[in-house]
């Protein structure tokens, strides 16, 4: 049967190709079809439109997916768990309103946002943290100084309190943007979610007489000690960092972004406990693009010429010139089927590099963005080693791990899950539920010889291979121009409740696709060894 990549990724290639800048050095051009390392399979989960970070919530009978977006907005994927895996049944519309919503969180049935306005107070964009109850929505936590790189992902961490990523308000503590406040400005910030539902932490930034509090005085200033007592900064020296996951011995991972001038890679970070200053602005982490260990040093940054650098703590690993690293998670349990196939890793989402470099030496893989990138730890929990997971993707902003233990991937057009190929059992028959708009197990490994059913559940269907989605586009039914006379080639109605079913007897790969329902992500593959 003739190849064809699925045409579901191909708004998601525009978006890849527009936004990479010419390399120093010759490289291929990314793959314009998300494409996974060998073992695992890449299948559209649910549409959505620019997500931006993603949640598990509250759902029935099992959590739903939430996400927010670029567009100020929270959308719920409802999911239905079957044994044979997840199903997206739809997308509606939770919550809206919001300015620039980069961070969820469900913390006992309340949902907590993160959020950056233009706060009136101060004159610049501030970060604040929105918490949802039903119909009860209240600002719990304001005043946070980020200005052009926002309060970013929110995470509940194995203590009970909510972490947060807010960046810094500059490029590089000189240019770019207003002053830093630290240590509130780039740092991760953790609070009692309980405690600021009950008294709000509001950051002031004008004394009791209403004159202005210079930004170098805002965190020592008596005004703010309620702000003090209730937000702690966890751990700064950072710039616009985006994620926060906690590993299995409770280190919180974050990948912060680079300056643009004077420029640094962007880089991994593992804090291993309260009050760690990791040194930005005042100190770079350099090495080659993938350097871990004792291959990234600690410098200073020339903006800032005689500081000393020698004790501020390192990066873990360097990911690249600008790649953008947005989310970022680590697995977690799943069925038998997946043990050890994500290994002991961070994924790191890497929305694409923007700012070319043509002025520096060489030029490096690790540099082109657009992907999922895999950090491999040691058993310390150190990075030792960095390689690409997913390419070819658009806008990756968020990774998370599901309750099945399979990655969810927040790209531009969409949520793709990404989960360990599964071989069909030694049997003459393998079923493939078609729910909702997805097929249950869309990627399935088979036998030669195998014969697969579709049954349709929930909705009409159809089971159409590949070599057919261009009529679908154009309308034309047997367009001569796709006709190759390929006996594989079929095309099934598959009505509620109706089985049809296909024997493969020869080895490849034969991609297949629902004619109703194919422009919500319902594709799917079977791959015959």
């Amino acid at each position: 049967m003739r190849a064809r990549p699925l045409i579901v990724f191909v708004a998601l290639a525009s978006i890849a190709l527009a936004a990479v800048p010419a390399p120093a050095a010759a490289l291929d051009p990314p793959n314009p079809v998300p494409d996974v390392v060998a073992g695992f399979a890449i299948a559209p989960f649910a549409p959505i439109g620019v997500p931006t970070a993603l949640a598990w919530g509250p759902g029935m009978p099992g959590p739903d997916l939430y996400a927010t977006t670029l567009a100020g907005d929270v959308e719920r994927v409802t999911v239905l768990w079957t044994e044979a895996g997840p199903v997206a049944l739809g997308v509606a519309r939770h919550a809206s309103g919001f300015s620039q919503p980069l961070g969820l969180a469900w913390v006992d049935g309340a949902l907590f946002v993160a959020d950056s306005h233009a706060n009136p107070a101060t004159g610049r964009t501030d970060g604040r943290i929105w918490r949802l109850d039903g119909n009860e929505r209240k600002v719990v936590v304001d005043g946070l100084p980020n200005g052009r790189h926002n309060t970013n992902h929110l995470r509940l961490g194995p203590d009970g309190l909510l972490y947060v990523a807010n960046g810094n308000p500059n490029d590089n503590g000189i240019q770019g943007g207003a002053a830093d406040v630290f240590p509130y400005s780039g740092a991760v910030l953790r609070f009692d979610p309980a405690a600021v539902a009950a008294t709000p932490a509001i950051l002031r930034w004008t004394d009791g007489a209403g004159a202005r509090i210079p930004a170098s005085e805002i965190a020592s200033h008596p005004v703010n000690a309620p702000f003090a007592a209730l937000v702690e900064a966890y751990a700064w020296g950072f710039r616009n960092h985006f994620g926060v996951a906690f590993g299995p011995d409770g280190s919180l991972y974050t990948a912060n972004n680079g300056a643009d001038s004077p420029s640094s890679q962007d880089a991994l970070y593992r804090v291993t406990g309260a009050g760690t200053n990791f040194a930005f602005p005042f100190c770079f982490d350099v090495g080659e693009p993938g350097a871990v260990g004792a291959g990234i040093s600690k410098e200073t940054n020339p903006l800032f010429a005689g500081h000393d650098c020698s004790t501020a703590p390192r990066a873990t690993a360097l990911l690249g010139w600008h790649v953008c690293a947005t989310g970022l998670d680590l697995p977690t349990p799943g069925p038998a089927a997946f043990a050890g196939a994500y290994g002991r890793s961070v994924y790191v989402g890497e929305c694409g590099p923007f700012f070319p470099e043509p002025h520096r030496k060489g030029f490096s893989t690790h540099d082109v963005g657009h992907k999922v990138v895999r950090v491999e730890l040691g058993p310390d929990g150190e990075a030792v080693g960095v390689s690409d997971f997913v390419t070819g993707l658009g806008l990756p902003t968020d990774v998370l791990f599901g309750p099945d233990g399979a990655m969810y991937v927040a790209d531009g057009a969409g949520v793709l899950r990404v989960a360990p190929v599964v071989e069909a059992p030694e049997e003459a028959e393998v079923l493939v539920e078609a729910a909702g708009f997805s097929f249950v197990s869309p990627v399935l490994a088979v036998p030669a010889g195998t014969t697969v059913t579709w049954e349709g559940r929930l909705l009409p269907h159809t089971v159409t291979t590949s070599d057919t989605m261009e009529d679908a586009l154009d309308g034309v039914a047997n367009d001569p121009a796709n006709a190759d006379g390929d006996a594989d080639t079929f095309h099934e109605g598959l009505a509620q409740g109706a089985r049809v079913s296909r024997t493969f007897a020869t080895p490849g790969t034969y991609p297949y696709f629902c004619e109703l329902h194919y422009r919500f992500g319902m594709v799917g593959a079977i791959v015959v060894v």
